[in-house]
């Protein structure tokens, strides 16, 4: 996700008028410098720019990125996914002073405003018809998310029998360690990539029934397209089945490797490890915190716990 556009929803800018932003390629520093006119072009009201330029604490990328996801970046009262989206605070800010994932709800502009209006008792949107709302909306989704399973990997393309099962594998497995993955689904995608994760950035992933990068290298046509590209900062290799590396990037620890992600410029593949408070690249290409905010399994990133790692790869 744009960093600018996430930028503006944790200041409570609707998705729209943060798309708007963001396809004008300005940012919270250049907005500033615009002009009345083209800030009402972009759907800019003074009540939107003092939103933005509020002094309030942003709500935490982590937060927001909990919010999305669980939510599918639809309203939890209409479940309309069309509309446009905004972050809303149950227990006002001016009261709270809360920026928890408890305290925040994603809601249309719809419902945002019946959120802030005042009508007949029994038609109110209230906190505590939100809070039902938001908590049946997050459980349907994680419940849909098991139905449709099955049918999405339909949609994986595998050439062989064994291919489709080591995607599955890994599927289960990225999702068992806390990474936010889904199957590709969009034609013109699906048949070069299996999945996306998405954290602080979005990466494209492919599998491959490979041991090591050098297997690959030369032989398939998707790394050959791509070799000269910066794209493949943006796309992780996965393989037969996560192992350790004995060459980590900090400090010469011994990690969990899992697959190779590609360093342009230095025309060579880095190791994607799972490594305590480190991201899955070298400090050259930051993918942040895509593993290590939201995982459960933070502490059995080296040898030590390769057993624990393989245990869940086996199950």
């Amino acid at each position: 996700m744009n960093r600018t556009f996430k930028s503006l929803l944790a200041k409570g800018i609707d998705s729209l008028v943060a798309q708007n932003i963001v396809d004008s390629e300005l940012n919270l520093s250049t907005l500033s410098s615009c002009s009345s006119a083209k800030l009402k072009e972009l759907g800019v009201t003074d009540e939107i720019k003092d939103k933005i330029f509020d002094s309030r604490p942003p709500i935490p990328e982590e937060i927001i990125d909990n919010l999305l996801y669980k939510s599918r970046r639809t309203c939890c009262v209409c479940r309309e996914t069309e509309r446009s989206i905004i972050i809303h605070h149950i227990q006002e800010w001016n009261e709270s002073k809360s920026n928890e994932e408890s305290n925040l709800v994603v809601l249309c502009l719809l419902h945002h405003d019946e959120a802030h209006s005042k009508k007949e008792l029994s038609q109110n949107l209230t906190s505590e018809r939100i809070k039902s709302a938001k908590i049946k909306w997050e459980e349907e989704v994680t419940s849909l998310d098991k139905e449709i399973l099955e049918s999405d990997f339909k949609e994986l393309e595998a050439t062989t029998k064994q291919l489709f099962e080591l995607k599955k594998k890994w599927y289960d497995f990225l999702k068992s360690v806390g990474m936010r993955i889904e199957i590709i689904k969009d034609s013109t995608n699906k048949l070069k990539f299996d999945f996306r994760v998405f954290g602080k950035a979005i990466l494209m992933v492919k599998v491959f029934e490979i041991n090591s990068i050098d297997e690959l290298l030369n032989k398939e046509k998707l790394i050959q397209n791509f070799q000269a590209s910066h794209f493949l900062d943006s796309l992780i290799i996965l393989g037969n089945k996560p192992f350790l590396s004995n060459d980590g990037f900090y400090g010469n620890e011994t990690n969990i490797q899992i697959g190779w992600i590609y360093s342009f410029g230095e025309n060579d593949w880095d190791n994607v490890m799972l490594k305590e408070q480190y991201d899955i690249s070298n400090s050259k290409f930051f993918v942040e915190n895509l593993l290590y905010e939201n995982t459960s399994y933070k502490n059995f990133m080296t040898d030590y716990h390769y057993e624990d790692v393989i245990g869940i790869w086996n199950k």
